[in-house]
């Protein structure tokens, strides 16, 4: 059998068994590059609001935060990230966005990936509606006893006043001390930098 053979019969026998190969190894190689040339902020927070915002609001915010942080990682430049998780549960038409929206929000309060939370009221109340203390208490916010900052007439707002988002926005930084993740570097490391960024915020008014 020649070498045009043997080929031949190799693909006539394996042809499918080959082509998903290919397909995972290619689908495996473009997620192992995207993950490695993504650029990781120098802090971030989740943003999550009852209704169907759209990413270019989150966008917005995000580089506006940018002013009120440092440059952590060292690289000479500063990036700030916004997660948006935001979905109207009364909106049936998003059904399907809205469960994994849902899905990422639960994910991200069991595993402190984040603790700068940036929610509405409808936000607040549905992350506060358990017996457990879920953010913690500053002198510098004065909203929701303690636990949060509202950006409403803040220069914040006003510089984001056609991006989409709520007229009372709060920031809010999730409890550390006293609960499982009260030991996990990253989650104080986050808090404290969570920290610096909104008391940033609520002196500048």
């Amino acid at each position: 059998m020649t070498f045009k053979q043997k080929i031949e019969n190799f693909w006539y026998h394996y042809k499918w068994h080959t082509i998903i190969t290919v397909f995972f190894i290619i689908t495996g190689l473009v997620c192992l590059v995207q993950c490695t040339s993504k650029e990781k902020p120098d802090d971030q927070a989740l943003l999550y609001v009852n209704q169907n915002l759209l990413d270019n609001a989150a966008n917005a915010l995000s580089e506006k935060l940018c002013d009120y942080t440092e440059d952590y990682n060292g690289n000479g430049e500063v990036l700030y990230r916004v997660n948006n998780v935001s979905y109207n549960g009364n909106n049936l038409a998003g059904v399907n966005y809205s469960v994994a929206n849902s899905e990422k929000l639960l994910s991200a309060v069991a595993t402190a990936e984040y603790v700068l939370f940036i929610v509405d009221e409808h936000g607040y109340d549905y992350l506060s509606d358990s017996s457990v203390e879920v953010f913690e208490s500053n002198d510098f916010m004065p909203d929701k006893n303690g636990t949060a900052w509202n950006w409403k007439g803040s220069a914040l707002q006003a510089s984001l006043a056609d991006c989409g988002l709520p007229e009372n926005l709060y920031f809010c930084i999730r409890k550390t001390d006293g609960t499982t993740v009260e030991k996990n570097k990253n989650a104080v490391a986050m808090r404290e930098k969570a920290e610096k960024l909104v008391e940033k915020l609520a002196s500048e008014g």
